[in-house]
């Protein structure tokens, strides 16, 4: 089953997430959106640059396959709750 969300960065779309879930596990990869490359601010410029390749070309960044984060690429899951954020969060919806 394919999946997706839009990124959306102080009111403008930084790009699409778009997740292959298979069984238990799943893979994402991230699209930028054009306009965004050509006027953003350069949200991961050491795994996903917007003036590199993939950016440039509309291609997607896949996540690093030696250091998975859930499945993400590694400048979508640094945005997400750590373990303690997770309990938290949890521990809030509770309520």
């Amino acid at each position: 089953m394919i999946e997706s969300l839009d990124v959306i960065l102080w009111d403008k779309k930084v790009g699409t997430l778009v997740a292959n879930r298979e069984g238990h596990r799943s893979k994402a990869c991230f699209y930028f959106d054009s306009d965004y490359v050509r006027d953003g601010y350069d949200i991961a410029p050491l795994r996903a640059p917007v003036k590199g390749v993939a950016a440039q070309r509309g291609l997607p960044v896949y996540p690093d396959e030696e250091r998975l984060f859930g499945g993400l690429p590694s400048f979508i899951a640094d945005s997400l709750p750590d373990h303690w954020g997770n309990t938290v969060f949890n521990k809030w919806a509770k309520v």
